[in-house]
Formats: structure tokens, sequence, C-alpha cells
């Protein structure tokens, strides 16, 4: 992928907001997929590609006016986010040490709390959106000794001039790249959400952060 690439807005800036309960997500504009330029790694490789689709299927899906809908917006949900995910290693990085405390089903019960409410959030986003969209510049990836993990990094620039620096962060799981992480100004999801579970277990143990 071009470290260069501009003017495709994106998942990037509805998963940032997303991530951290921020209000200034901006809606996707389709734009011509670019020409990849020079060799790539082969690990920023596979998982910019999971990246790319991702946003394409994005674009195409709010430009199509379907968000508005909610069987259309729940179908697209099922189909393109949540496999884009890796909600099990998201919600075990989330538990911290309480996840050794937990049985099965109480694992099963977070992973699914977790996606819950990452998802809704994701929802409300794309649904109320409204303003001009950030152009997205990508950056050189973070350099990682373990092949099967790596951090995408981007930058969004708004029309008003402030910006916004975004971290992706993949790991492999089989044959497949799967997102697990979002930061946005050094601010990560997965911390965002610790916290918020942490307070939970502290008042409540387990079964407060199992309960909806």
């Amino acid at each position: 992928m071009n470290r260069n690439l501009v003017n495709r807005l994106a998942l990037v800036g509805l998963l940032g907001a997303m991530a951290v309960g921020a209000g200034w997500a901006q809606p996707p504009v389709a734009q011509p997929a670019p020409v990849a330029a020079g060799p790539v790694q082969p690990a920023r490789h596979a998982a910019s590609n999971v990246l790319e689709e991702a946003i394409t299927r994005l674009n195409l899906f709010v430009a199509s006016g379907r968000a508005q809908n909610p069987a259309e917006m729940q179908r697209f949900v099922d189909e393109t986010v949540k496999p884009f995910f890796d909600f099990e290693r998201m919600a075990k990085l989330v538990a911290g040490p309480t996840w050794g405390q937990m049985n099965p089903q109480q694992r099963a019960q977070f992973v699914s709390r977790v996606q819950d409410m990452f998802l809704k959030s994701f929802v409300r986003n794309v649904v109320s959106y409204r303003g001009i969209p950030p152009r997205v510049q990508f950056l050189p990836p973070r350099p990682s000794k373990d092949a099967s993990r790596i951090d995408l990094m981007a930058r969004l620039l708004f029309p008003e001039g402030k910006t916004r620096r975004m971290v992706f962060r993949f790991a492999k799981s089989g044959d497949k790249w799967r997102a697990f992480d979002v930061s946005v100004d050094g601010k990560s999801a997965v911390l965002y959400y610790r916290s918020h579970f942490m307070k939970l277990a502290r008042d409540g143990g387990i079964p407060a952060m199992l309960a909806y």
C-alpha cells in the first residue's frame, strides 16, 4: 500500500470514534482504489488488504443510503463489521487478570458483552453522521518482531485543520488478519473498555461485568 494515500475516508474515522466514545466520526466517501507503489512487506500487505476491503464495503454501504434502514444496517454489521474484529482477543485484553478468574461460560458471555457495546457504538456513529469528511493518510506500520501481529497507522486530516492519529492493531489467527484494538491520539479502545469494566468488577465482581 502506498504510504501517502489520501482522500480515503473510511472505517478509520468511524472505528476511531467508537473506540473512545468520541463524537467526531465522519462518513466514508467512495474513492477509486489506490495503486500500490513499490514492494510491500508480506505482513503489512495482508493486513492492509483486510482494512482496504472493509473500507471499500463501508464506503459503498454508506453511499447507498442503506445505513438508515435498521435491517440493512444489522446485515452489514453481521456480514462485514463482525468478521473484521477479533472480539475474543479484544475481550481477553479488556478483562485483564479477571479473564483468568472466569469460567468458559463467563468468558463467552463477556466476549458477547464487549462485542455488543462496540457494535452498538459503531451503529450509532454510522447512522448519526453529519459533516464534511476528512482526508486519511496511511503511515508506515510499526515494526514488530512477531510476524503474527502488526500495527497499521493513519492520520485523519480534517477540513478545519485538526488532525487525529490512529492505530489499528491486527493479529493473525489461522490464515486471517483481524483487528483487536483501535486507538485515537493514543486513546485505546481496549484501555477505554478495560477502565469501564474494571470499575464494574470493583463494585460487583464478575457478575457485574456480564450484566446488561
